[in-house]
Formats: structure tokens, sequence, C-alpha cells
């Protein structure tokens, strides 16, 4: 709070921020477009009509703006007021400013369900899991009053955290609620599944009503990630006889359900799903694919797979000289690595390890300590990469 109450000292001592005079356009509510923030004004620090709020707080599109408009809030004594303080906290949670959101929100004496419901949303949009159950408990000492909106925040903070006791406390006050819609009980679903729970997050996606592509995709990652991926493949065979449409998400799960288990059958036959319903083969789902069928060890299928991305990024290069080098493809896999369109693509860990691994196969010592020189410049400190590097060199001195 310290230091947001400094730097708002030192916006007051700048160019002066009044409105103490409204020029005729704003008597009738109708303010030019280009209407500036910092207004001219003849009588200085008169307060803002009340009316007029909404449209001076829309000016505020970046940090510096509404750091001035915050300090001239204050100096007019207009942050007393819950709304506009609430206002304030949304306004620096969208511009990512949650250390400010969240010192805006401390001053509030008695905050009301609304500035709750603000400060959860902007920590949840800013990915700050850790914090929302804090909020949500502190917010359920002071006032009884929830919906299903901050439920389904709470419930991904949840997950995120993987904390089933939470969860399940969250879980209990949603029944006595009585009243949660199908974005809560996916919520649930994916808490469960996240926890390790697959049986009971199955019980809460038979509760589920009126299933959607959403419901159903939690339901089939849930069984992916907890190694049930037959499992996973069944039920989505129950949502097609559901006539319920899979989307990208959904099919990309099921990919990975095939690349699990080596279902490499089951994977062709969902890459002709995709083509024959004409589904949009984004750079997520032919990674995927690409994966799937170099873990499965049909390398040809994986390069086709890859000569298709027309934007080649370090997951889908890697997966692809991964593929190469577990198939007994070592040549390909190097050929790859040093190929000129890559240049501007750094390698990770995975790349660096599976390189090594391709040298260590081909005894290539020349070449494997360039690579090695490479990836103490990257600064390459993992135990994989490691592990590689002691093989390859243990495999060329034994030769």
């Amino acid at each position: 709070m310290v230091k947001l109450i400094s730097q708002l000292h030192k916006n007051i001592c700048k160019k002066p921020f009044c409105f103490g005079w409204i020029n005729p356009c704003c008597a009738t509510h109708q303010l030019p477009l280009d209407y500036p923030l910092q207004v001219h004004l003849h009588h200085r620090n008169m307060p803002l009509p009340p009316i007029h709020h909404n449209f001076f707080y829309s000016l505020c599109d970046n940090i510096n703006t509404l750091m001035e408009m915050h300090a001239h809030l204050i100096v007019q004594g207009l942050t007393r007021d819950l709304s506009c303080s609430t206002k304030l906290v949304s306004l620096y949670g969208s511009l990512g400013r949650l250390d400010f959101a969240r010192s805006v929100f401390d001053t509030i004496p008695d905050p009301d369900f609304l500035s709750w419901k603000v400060i959860i949303r902007w920590y949840f949009l800013n990915s700050e899991f850790r914090d929302i159950m804090g909020f949500y408990n502190r917010m359920r000492m002071c006032l009884k009053e929830c919906d299903n909106v901050v439920f389904s925040h709470v419930l991904k903070a949840c997950s995120e955290s993987r904390d089933f006791d939470a969860g399940r406390k969250v879980h209990c006050q949603i029944v006595k609620f009585g009243t949660p819609d199908s974005f809560v009980f996916t919520g649930l679903v994916d808490m469960y599944a996240k926890c390790g729970e697959i049986e009971r997050s199955r019980s809460v996606f038979d509760e589920i009503l009126d299933r959607n592509v959403f419901s159903w995709s939690s339901m089939i990652a849930g069984y992916v990630q907890n190694n049930f991926a037959q499992d996973g493949l069944v039920l989505f065979n129950r949502m097609r006889e559901e006539l319920i449409e899979a989307n990208q998400i959904t099919l990309g799960i099921l990919v990975d359900a095939c690349k699990k288990i080596g279902a490499v059958h089951q994977g062709k036959w969902l890459h002709g799903y995709l083509i024959k319903y004409g589904i949009e083969l984004g750079s997520y789902l032919l990674t995927a694919l690409l994966d799937m069928y170099a873990k499965c060890g049909v390398v040809r299928d994986a390069r086709s797979v890859f000569d298709e991305l027309h934007d080649i990024d370090v997951v889908s290069w890697t997966a692809m000289i991964v593929g190469y080098t577990q198939n007994g493809c070592p040549e390909e896999a190097l050929k790859l690595f040093l190929q000129k369109e890559q240049v501007d693509v750094l390698p990770n860990d995975v790349t660096i390890a599976s390189v090594f691994s391709a040298c260590s196969q081909l005894l290539n010592l020349n070449l494997g300590r360039s690579i090695h020189g490479l990836s103490i410049k990257l600064g390459s400190r993992d135990p994989v990469v490691t592990n590689s590097l002691v093989d390859f060199y243990a495999k060329c001195q034994n030769e």
C-alpha cells in the first residue's frame, strides 16, 4: 500500500487534473469521444459529478492515466464510496496490476459481494490461483451470499493447486446453495479428476443433466490424465451416440489417449475423423497427432503430419526429433536438428537430450561435443540432459 500511495502522491504533484468545469455538451451526457482526461478547467478541484464517473473511467486505458485518476479521486474523497473503490479494483486488475488492485481492495472497510467477486475474478483471470481460496474463505466469514461464477473460479483454484480437501468443502457449499449450473458441474468434474479422485469425478459427471462438449471433454481428460485412457475412448463413443460434436480440445485429448496406450489404429481413425468432418487442424492438433504417431512407431506418418505444419515451434520440432531418435533413425534426427529452416527455433532440454542420444547411437563424437558446447551456452542443467551427456561420452569412449 505504501508503494501505491507514494506513486499516487507523485501523480498528484504533476500537471493539474480537475473536473470543476463541464462544457455544455457534458450537460446533455454527450461527451465527445476525444474529450481529454486532463481537462483544462477554470475552477480547480471541484468534484466529478457521479453521472460522469463511467465516462472518465473508460478513458483510463493505461496504468499512468488510471493512477492519475485515482490520485484525484483520493483528493476529492470519492474513494470512500464503495462502488468507486470496487471500480478501481477492477480497472487495476484489467491492467494486470494485481498488487495495486489488492491495495485498493484492502482499504475497503466492508466489502460487499460484488467487491469480493471482482477481486476473485481478476486473480482468476491472471492465473493467481493460490490467493483465490484465501479471498473466498474471508468472504464466507463476512457474507452468506455466493453465485456460480465465484464457485467456478474457486473450483479452478482447487484444481490447479490439487487441493482435494478445499475442493470437497466447496462442493458441500455448492450443494447447500442448490443451484449449480453446467460450468460449476464441469469445474467439479475437473477438480476431482485432477486430484486423482476419478470415481468422484465420474459420479458428478453422471449427475449433469445438460451435458455439453466441455463436460464431456473434462471427464474424458480426467480418465486420460489418471491413466484410464481406454475408458476415455469408450466415453467418447457414448458422447458421439448422444450427438455431441467434439471440438479441437476433445480430439486432442483423445489423440493423447491413443498415444498413451499405443492404439495407433484408433489414432488413425481419429485422424480420418478430423479430415472427414473438416475440423481445422491447428498446431495443437497436428502436434498431438505427430507425437502420437512417433510414440506408436509410425515415423513416416509422423513426418507427414510434421510437413503439414505451417509454423514449426520448439514443441513440434522436438517431438519429431524425439520420434526419429526413439525409432532408430538417428541420422534423420540430426538432419532435422541441423536444418537451416529451424535455425531460429531454440532447442529446449528435451531437444538437446534427444540429439545427444542420436549422437551416441551414431558414435559421432565431434558433433556431440559441439552440441555439448551449445547446451552450456543455453544453460541446460536438467538431469535428463546430464544423463544423456554421460551416456553419450561413455558410449563414444568405449569405441
